[in-house]
C-alpha cells in the first residue's frame, strides 16, 4: 500500500540534507589557502607568517585566509601541481618551478628587514675557517669537505652551485671530498665549519652577521672565499644577488582577488603586527626573476632538467636517412630562400608587436609597470654620474571610482585612456609616464635640478586633470591627488622611491576633502 506519508517525510529528510550541504560547500567558498615554504620548520613559518595572514583577514573580511605551511619544497610543489592552493609564499627557485609548470605568476617581491637595513636581493656566501691554511681561496675546495643547506635551497646551495660551476669549474658533486645537508638549518652549516666537522660551508647571505649579533659566533674565526662588493649591499657575499621571495597567484586565482591582496600587503608599513612577526620591512613590486631562470638553466635542475638534453629517440630521428633529408634539403632551398625575405618580415613585425605588448599597458598604451622600474633605475643611475635629482609623481585620480561604478567599465576605460593622453603631453622629452594599476599613473622626471621644475609639473598636471572630460551627453572632472619623492633625498633604490612618493599621495588624498564627481550636462 502507498503511504504517502512516509515519502513525504523521507522526501524532506533528503531535502533538508541537500540544503545542509550546500550551506557547508558555501561556508568554505570563501577560504583562500596560501602555501608556504616554511624553511626553518612548520612551528617557526607559522610564527612568522601567521601576523601577515591575519593582516589580510582583517583588511579583507570577506574571505578567510588560511596559511598552508610545507618543510619540504617537493611536497609544497606537489601541493600546487594539485591545485590546492590560491596563493604562494616560497623561495625564488621554487616559485620559478611552479610559474614554469602550474601556471603561477609573482604579484609581490618581499622587502626583507636584515639588522633594520630594507633588502630585496639576496645570494650566497662560502665560507671557511680562519685558520684553514689549505683553503685561501674557492680554487682550493677541490677535494674537500663541504656543507650547504639542502638540495633544494636556494640562498643555502643552489646560488652557490652555480657560481662554483660557472666562474670556477667546480662539480661540487664530483669535486668535493665530500658533500653533505643539514636538513635545512643553516646554523648548523656554521657551527660544523666552526668545529672543523667540514672544511667549509655554504650558507643564504646575513646569517653569518646575523649570528655574530646574537653573540653565537665571533665573525674573526671564518674567512669569506670569492668574497664580492655590490653598491647598496652591506653583507659578505660570494656570488650575484637574487631577487627575494615572491608572493605569487595561481591562474584559478581571480586578478580582483589578487590586486586586492597585492594592495593590502604594500600598505603594510614596518611598524605593523605583520612586518614586526615577519621580520621585514614591507612588499614591492614584482621583480624579474629571469636571472633564476637561467639559474636553474645552468645547474639543469627543475623545471630545467632536461635543458639543453638531446633523447636516444630524437638523435635517431635527426640523423635517420640522412642522405635523404640533406637530398630534400638541397631541393626545398630555392623555396627558402625565396619566402625567406617575407617571413622574415612578418617575424620583425610579430616580435616588434610582442615586445610592445610586453612593455606597455593594454588599456592605455603607455609604459607599463616593468617599463617605469627599469627607466627610474636608469635615471638613478644617470642622477649619481651627473650630480642631478629624479622626481617621482604618484597621482590617484580622485572620484574614479563612482564614475566608473555608475556609468560602467567601458566609460572608465574610456576616461583612463584620455587621461593617459593627456598625461602623455604634459612630458618633458626624457619623462616617462606609466600606470601603475587601477587609476594609479607614475611620472618619472629626469635631470631635475631645481625642485620648481617638480611643482611646475605637478601643477600643470593637476590643471589638465581638472580639465572636464567628455563623456557622450555628460561630462566628469576628476583631478588627482599626487605624491612627489625626490632622489637621493627620500629614498636610494627605485622601490623605495615610489613607495615614497605612493606615501605621500596618500597624505594628500587624507587632507583633501571629499567631493562627489562632478557631472554636467553637454550644452
Amino acid at each position: 500500500m502507498f503511504n504517502s506519508q512516509y515519502w513525504m517525510n523521507n522526501l524532506t529528510t533528503c531535502l533538508v540534507l541537500v540544503l545542509s550541504l550546500i550551506a557547508v560547500d558555501s561556508a568554505f567558498a570563501d577560504d583562500i589557502s596560501i602555501g608556504l615554504r616554511a624553511n626553518r620548520g612548520i612551528e617557526k613559518g607559522i610564527e612568522k607568517w601567521q601576523p601577515t595572514v591575519d593582516h589580510l583577514n582583517n583588511r579583507i573580511p570577506e574571505h578567510t585566509f588560511i596559511l598552508v605551511p610545507y618543510v619540504s619544497i617537493k611536497e609544497l610543489n606537489a601541493a600546487a601541481g594539485r591545485g590546492e592552493f590560491d596563493f604562494v609564499l616560497t623561495n625564488p627557485s621554487s616559485y620559478t618551478e611552479m610559474e614554469i609548470n602550474f601556471g603561477a605568476s609573482r604579484i609581490l617581491t618581499l622587502l626583507n628587514k636584515r639588522q633594520n637595513i630594507p633588502l630585496n636581493r639576496f645570494g650566497s656566501v662560502i665560507f671557511t675557517r680562519n685558520d684553514q691554511s689549505d683553503i685561501q681561496a674557492v680554487q682550493d675546495l677541490r677535494g674537500k669537505s663541504f656543507m650547504a643547506v639542502s638540495e633544494r635551497g636556494f640562498g643555502g646551495w643552489r646560488v652557490a652551485w652555480g657560481e662554483l660551476k660557472t666562474n670556477y669549474g667546480i662539480d661540487p658533486y664530483k669535486d668535493f671530498a665530500s658533500l653533505t645537508f643539514s636538513g635545512g638549518v643553516q646554523e648548523k652549516i656554521v657551527h660544523a665549519v666552526r668545529d672543523g666537522l667540514v672544511d667549509a660551508g655554504v650558507v643564504r647571505t646575513d646569517m653569518l652577521e646575523r649570528m655574530a649579533a646574537d653573540g653565537q659566533i665571533d665573525l674573526k674565526m671564518f674567512r669569506v672565499l670569492g668574497e664580492r662588493k655590490t653598491e647598496g649591499y652591506p653583507f659578505k657575499h660570494s656570488t650575484h644577488l637574487y631577487p627575494e621571495w615572491p608572493f605569487a597567484k595561481f591562474p584559478s586565482t581571480s586578478n580582483q582577488l589578487a590586486t586586492r591582496v597585492a594592495r593590502e600587503l604594500m600598505n603594510i608599513l614596518p611598524e605593523d603586527p605583520a612586518a614586526i612577526g615577519g621580520k621585514y620591512v614591507g612588499w614591492t613590486v614584482p621583480l624579474n626573476y629571469h636571472s633564476v631562470h637561467e639559474l636553474l638553466k645552468v645547474l639543469k635542475v627543475d623545471p630545467y632538467k632536461d635543458f639543453g638534453q638531446v633523447t636516444l629517440i630524437e638523435a635517431i630521428r635527426q640523423h635517420w636517412k640522412w642522405v635523404l633529408s640533406l637530398g630534400i634539403t638541397l631541393c626545398l632551398a630555392f623555396l627558402a630562400l625565396f619566402s625567406a625575405f617575407w617571413a622574415m618580415r612578418k617575424r620583425k613585425k610579430l616580435e616588434d608587436s610582442i615586445k610592445h605588448m610586453a612593455s606597455h599597458d593594454m588599456l592605455t598604451n603607455i609604459p607599463n609597470r616593468s617599463v617605469l622600474m627599469d627607466r627610474l633605475s636608469q635615471a638613478m643611475a644617470r642622477a649619481r654620474r651627473n650630480h642631478t635629482r629624479v622626481a617621482v609623481l604618484f597621482l590617484d585620480l580622485n572620484n574614479f571610482k563612482p564614475i566608473n561604478d555608475t556609468m560602467g567599465h567601458l566609460v572608465g576605460d574610456q576616461i583612463l585612456k584620455k587621461i593617459a593622453d593627456r598625461l602623455v603631453s604634459c612630458l618633458r622629452e626624457t619623462d616617462t609616464v606609466a600606470r601603475y594599476g587601477g587609476d594609479e599613473f607614475v611620472i618619472v622626471m629626469n635631470d631635475v635640478k631645481h625642485i620648481d621644475e617638480v611643482t611646475t609639473m605637478a601643477q600643470k598636471v593637476d590643471l589638465l586633470l581638472l580639465k572636464p572630460i567628455s563623456l557622450g551627453s555628460e561630462e566628469a572632472s576628476l583631478g588627482a591627488s599626487i605624491g612627489i619623492s625626490l632622489y637621493p633625498f627620500d629614498a636610494n633604490t627605485s622601490e623605495a622611491l615610489i613607495h615614497a612618493a605612493d606615501e605621500a599621495m596618500y597624505v594628500a588624498k587624507k587632507k583633501s576633502k571629499s567631493q562627489p564627481p562632478e557631472l554636467m550636462a553637454v550644452p
